[in-house]
């Protein structure tokens, strides 16, 4: 047993070595590299504001690049993403098969509460087809303390403390299907960041955690479509009496690429919640408003519903 936990760490260990993040989406230094290339006009800027990105959708990117970069940064910046992501250009170029791939990476993380630093253990598995099809899964073992602050209302976690603090979660599990060449359906827990921000995303946070959800996205000329539907944790009311209220989140938004240095897009979102409630299937409708459907529902009328909508507008240039 110890050679093979010892084996596991070995491997662990060359993988953080060649890859410090387990993260599928990219790195910090990926986003901030492909904002420059877009702002110098290198790179095709396309709703940047709805994410996250899929590694395919910058492959495409930076295969179809506007004209080559002159600088000595943009060309040290284009390179490094040229080979960060060469394995999806490669598919992409063969336009057929498929691959599977295992990353891990042993960090030190600082911990928010204390002055300390605490190790934490990232996998992560994914397989990737040439039409679009993915599947991927991301596991975390970390200090709880740190990820997991006090949960104030809520009334439950989705994951519990295990020995001295550390919590094991999955944190992004989804199955991506695509449905011709411009839609796709993804089911399972993953990351939502809607609007504009030089630092965040003002609409849904970039600090929010993943959420169970069931989402569409499809593209049409300039325009594209998002929509889900997710299931948030329980949280307890206390009005007009102590009850637990299920709680459920849903979006849609479109994205147009006005030009290619101008990008508008309007959103709508609703969190409903009470102690009976359940999926309200409406509200599963990608292209009916939410706003309609919450006034003119029954629903509206009971002490123990609360669906709070909200528009949303952003555009950048």
């Amino acid at each position: 047993m110890k050679l093979v936990m010892l084996s596991i760490l070995v491997l662990v260990s060359i993988g953080a070595f060649s890859a410090p993040s387990t993260s599928f989406q990219f790195d910090s230094w990926v986003g901030h590299s492909l904002e420059k290339l877009y702002t110098d006009g290198i790179l095709e800027s396309a709703y940047w504001h709805t994410r996250p990105k899929s590694r395919f959708e910058v492959a495409k990117r930076l295969d179809n690049a506007l004209f080559k970069p002159s600088s000595r940064l943009n060309k040290a910046l284009y390179s490094k993403l040229l080979d960060e992501f060469s394995l999806e250009r490669a598919i992409l170029a063969k336009q057929h098969g498929g691959r599977f791939k295992v990353r891990g990476s042993i960090q030190l993380r600082k911990d928010k509460n204390a002055h300390r630093v605490a190790p934490a253990l990232l996998l992560a598995a994914r397989y990737f087809h040439a039409n679009g099809l993915i599947f991927h899964q991301e596991f975390e073992v970390a200090n709880s303390t740190n990820k997991y602050p006090k949960q104030g209302k809520t009334a439950g976690q989705r994951v519990n403390p295990w020995y001295g603090g550390y919590i094991g979660d999955f944190r992004r599990v989804f199955i991506v299907f695509p449905i011709a060449s411009r839609f796709r359906i993804k089911v399972g827990r993953d990351a939502i960041f809607w609007g504009a921000g030089t630092r965040s995303a003002i609409g849904i946070s970039d600090n929010s955690p993943n959420f169970d959800l069931i989402s569409l996205q499809g593209q049409i000329g300039p325009v594209m479509g998002t929509a889900f539907t997710a299931k948030l944790d329980p949280m307890w009311a206390t009005r007009p009496r102590r009850y637990l209220a299920n709680r459920y989140l849903a979006g849609h938004r479109l994205d147009w690429q006005v030009s290619r240095t101008i990008q508008v897009a309007i959103s709508e979102l609703v969190l409903y919640s009470g102690e009976q409630r359940s999926l309200e299937w409406y509200y599963t409708n990608p292209i009916l408003p939410y706003y309609a459907s919450q006034y003119n529902s029954e629903n509206n009328n009971r002490s123990d519903s609360n669906d709070n909508v909200m528009f949303l507008f952003d555009f950048s240039f």
